[in-house]
């Protein structure tokens, strides 16, 4: 195992800040009807996993939340 300690030390890096988080982004499953070499799921017409209901449930009580700006819901 590499030695990270190194890479946590000050530095005269600018430190990072966190935004506002403003797009909510959901992958529903891997099923799709192409099956794409880019895809970052590797979704494809023979794969079966898809989000639960209840789930999905939980996933638009959290986009009805004022705070976003856009919301991204992938099929595959």
């Amino acid at each position: 195992m590499l030695d990270s300690l190194p890479h946590l030390c000050p530095s005269d890096f600018p430190p990072l800040t966190r935004g506002r988080l403003r797009t909510l982004q959901v992958n529903l499953g891997r099923l799709c009807n192409q099956q794409c070499l880019h895809c970052h799921v590797a979704a494809g017409p023979r794969r079966t996993e898809v989000m639960a209901a209840e789930i999905l449930d939980l996933v638009m009580d959290i986009h009805e939340r004022p705070r976003f700006e856009a919301a991204i819901l992938n099929v595959g």
